[in-house]
């Protein structure tokens, strides 16, 4: 297994992953603890999908929240108008700073 802080990682993120790639295993560092551990994902779509779930039974993986936009985003009235002017709470704002406070 090869070690890397996260300095180094940033910096040589391709390397590294080239090298995970071809199945190391590299542990990361940060101020000398190790905090991380990244293994490639081999093999096929459905392997990584029960890799994904063992992670979520053992709780070290947390899905998402499922957020959708709600349907009153797409009907909000545009803070610019067709002629490029601000309109409601921006041209408030706008106005307000104009005026100096």
């Amino acid at each position: 297994m090869i070690r890397a802080n996260i300095t180094e990682l940033k910096t040589r993120l391709s390397h590294y992953l080239r090298l995970i790639q071809g199945g190391e295993e590299i542990e990361i560092i940060g101020r000398k603890t190790p905090v991380a551990r990244i293994i490639g994902v081999t093999g096929s779509a459905d392997r990584g999908a029960s890799w994904v779930k063992k992670m979520y039974d053992i709780g070290v993986v947390i899905p998402p929240k499922k957020r959708r936009v709600s349907s009153d985003f797409s009907s909000m009235k545009q803070i610019v108008s067709s002629n490029g002017n601000a309109c409601g709470v921006l041209k408030a704002l706008l106005d307000e700073r104009n005026a100096g406070r």
